[in-house]
């Protein structure tokens, strides 16, 4: 195969259509083990693609905000409605 791969976005069901020689292919691609029979190669490189799907896109800290508890007593006006 003439092409990278790695170059490609593979998505899961891809992967069940490469050859055994394009599924070792993207497995050294992917740094990951290329030895090993066709189900083992499927499994590592679906694994690889969740995985790397999981990922943030960016990197921001998101910080949760939530309302403050600390409610000092009498600090609310006792007012009859």
């Amino acid at each position: 195969m003439g092409c990278s791969l790695c170059c490609m976005a593979l998505s899961t069901s891809d992967i069940y259509r490469l050859t055994v020689e394009q599924l070792r292919q993207a497995c050294v691609e992917s740094g990951l083990d290329s030895d090993g029979p066709v189900r083992i190669l499927r499994r590592r490189l679906g694994e690889q693609i969740k995985h790397e799907g999981m990922e943030p896109t960016g990197a921001q800290n998101i910080t949760q905000v939530g309302a403050s508890t600390d409610l000092l007593s009498g600090s609310f006006a006792n007012t009859s409605p």
